[in-house]
């Protein structure tokens, strides 16, 4: 699991979790394994503090240049991660005082 570099550099964790087992016959999910809150989200490859690293990165040049700051900073990521973490935002429309839309925004693909 990736972490925050430090200095510069990556940082790869390897956290210890414990798996259990449902014993509900009539259960769908069969195992489970705990999860830190404050450091891992579900099916997450990365601490919660590099997703928003990431996340501002993506957020802000998005695409090859994105990946190339987010490797030079210590966390190395493909530019199609990057276009992929801008696209699973939310999508925020601006709207004027007297509550109008001030332009619509879409995240197509093409």
């Amino acid at each position: 699991m990736m972490d925050a570099p430090l200095a510069g550099r990556t940082v790869t964790i390897r956290p210890t979790v414990r798996r259990f087992r449902c014993e509900n016959t009539s259960c769908n999910q069969a195992t489970f394994s705990e999860q830190i809150p404050e450091v891992t989200r579900r099916h997450e490859r990365r601490t919660v503090l590099a997703g928003a690293m990431l996340t501002q990165i993506a957020l802000v040049l998005a695409g090859r240049a994105g990946a190339r700051l987010a490797g030079g900073l210590g966390l190395p990521v493909q530019r199609d991660t990057v276009v992929r973490i801008v696209r699973r935002r939310p999508i925020t429309i601006c709207r004027s005082a007297e509550g109008q839309p001030l332009r619509q925004a879409s995240m197509a693909r093409a």
